[in-house]
């Protein structure tokens, strides 16, 4: 956590959201005029893989077939979708499975695990796995 998001929060939980102060300290407005390029899917997966919007959630997505079926001239024999417990891993199993105990596990990983926000100086956080994980887990069965 940087100084200004340290003094921010130290205010928030002095209750002093509004001012003079707290206009000081946040982050000018360089880029507040920008405008995004692309187009927000209606549905989920947004992120990675909006092919699989019109996936139900279980069983392996025909897309995922298809491209287990395109690499299976390869050598494979290392390769296992479910060895990882992270949510990354844990999305990436499911994808490969459709197995629903795998999406309860995401949405259970979801609940309660802790998000860390990015440090200017040591970390990125965690939160795109927080994303993606909920990303692909924002369809039936596991919502």
């Amino acid at each position: 956590m940087g100084p200004r998001q340290l003094a921010l929060r130290v205010l928030d939980k002095l209750g002093q959201q509004d001012g003079y102060l707290v206009r000081a300290i946040l982050p000018n407005r360089y880029h507040s005029g920008h405008q995004l390029v692309g187009r927000l899917h209606s549905s989920h997966p947004r992120i990675l893989l909006p092919e699989l919007s019109q996936w139900r959630g279980s069983g392996v997505p025909d897309l995922i077939q298809s491209r287990i079926e395109q690499y299976s001239n390869y050598d494979r024999k290392h390769y296992q979708p479910c060895s990882n417990s992270s949510l990354p891993g844990l999305a990436a199993c499911w994808l490969n499975t459709g197995d629903n105990t795998t999406a309860e596990r995401i949405v259970q990983s979801l609940k309660t695990g802790y998000m860390q926000v990015a440090r200017s100086n040591e970390s990125y956080g965690n939160l795109w796995r927080y994303a993606f994980a909920y990303d692909c887990s924002a369809q039936p069965p596991a919502q």
